[in-house]
């Protein structure tokens, strides 16, 4: 079956669809526990290679049960820049970006719960 990769954003979401699956296949083969979190990374490239005042990221993420390979969440943050104030190399700058974005994008699911006894 082939599909048809004209329309650029199909060809993207069947992509990340098929990875995000793929990130599945590989947690169950691996018999581990719990949701396989897939991060699609579209864009990452900071303002400038030092004092970076920002980090343009785009990127989706999707937690997907292994045992089913269903997709159980998934958000998608458009490519926008992420502050990355007083640092003065690229890799501080990522850490910076990297922390900030997965706490925006993980915040609507809550704060940790424990497991259910």
């Amino acid at each position: 079956m082939s599909t048809d990769f004209s329309d650029t954003a199909t060809a993207v979401e069947e992509v990340a669809v098929g990875a995000a699956q793929a990130a599945a296949e590989i947690a169950s083969r691996a018999k581990l526990a719990g949701l396989a979190l897939f991060l699609d990374i579209r864009r990452w490239e900071p303002d400038a290679p030092t004092h970076p005042a920002f980090v343009l990221v785009g990127i989706t993420v999707t937690l997907v049960d292994p045992a089913t390979g269903r997709v159980v969440w998934s958000v998608e943050r458009p490519t926008s820049p992420v502050a990355t104030p007083g640092e003065v190399a690229l890799g501080p700058a990522y850490v910076t970006a990297a922390r900030k974005v997965m706490e925006e994008l993980l915040a609507p699911l809550g704060p940790e719960r424990p497991p259910a006894s």
